[in-house]
Formats: structure tokens, sequence, C-alpha cells
């Protein structure tokens, strides 16, 4: 039997426009994605949610640790290993970040864009 995931809004940083619904691993990417983007301290009843990832954009000389993503994705409950990869090409000031999350079911990847947190590029594993 599958996993259950959950039920959520569709969307990163805001809901879609048609209040559409996402659930099973994309449920869970977006949830991982809402962490490493919003701002540590972002949620007052949350005091350990986000990392920050979204405040960076364009910004030199700030570092953004793999480690500190893959604490995030650890702490949904849904997460039982994470590895994060975080490059950043000084020339174009694009952030890339991408993520393998373990959950029930085995791993499965994506990427995000900041520069637009509604777009997770899914790479595998989400059927």
């Amino acid at each position: 039997m599958p996993a259950e995931f959950g039920e959520d809004f569709a969307g990163v940083g805001d809901v879609d426009s048609d209040w559409s619904l996402v659930s099973g691993r994309l449920a869970l990417a977006q949830a991982v994605a809402e962490r490493v983007f919003e701002a540590p301290g972002g949620l007052f009843y949350k005091p350990t949610y986000g990392a920050g990832a979204l405040n960076l954009i364009g910004k030199s000389g700030v570092s953004l640790s793999a480690g500190q993503l893959e604490t995030q994705a650890l702490l949904d409950e849904r997460v039982e290993e994470a590895e994060a990869e975080v490059s950043f090409d000084e020339a174009t000031e694009e952030l890339r970040i991408s993520l393998t999350i373990v959950d029930s079911q085995g791993p499965f990847a994506f990427v995000l864009d900041p520069e637009n947190p509604l777009t997770i590029e899914l790479l595998q594993g989400l059927e």
C-alpha cells in the first residue's frame, strides 16, 4: 500500500490561482520547497522553519549550505533522508538547488528554481 503524504494547496510561496490541490510526493516536494525558500524564523509559530534561499537571489558572498537545506528537509516527518546540492553561478547570478529525498517509498529527486518558486522541476520518482 502506498504511503499517504496528505493533500495541500498547489504552489510554493503562494497558492496557484485555481486553488488546486496536490497530493503524494508532489505535496511532499512542495512542502520541502517551502522550508527551503522561507526565511529562517519567518513563521512566528515555528522558529526553526526556513533556510532562506529565496532571500539570497542575486547576492554574492552569502553562503547557503547543502547541510542547511538537508536539515530543513529532515524536519518534515515524512522525510527519512535528504541530500542537497547548492551551486551559484556568479556570472548569471543563478542559484541552483537540487534535492534528493528518501521517504517511505524510496528516493526521489527534484530541482528548485528560486527565481520562480512556483516551479519545481521533478527529476525522478514522482509517479
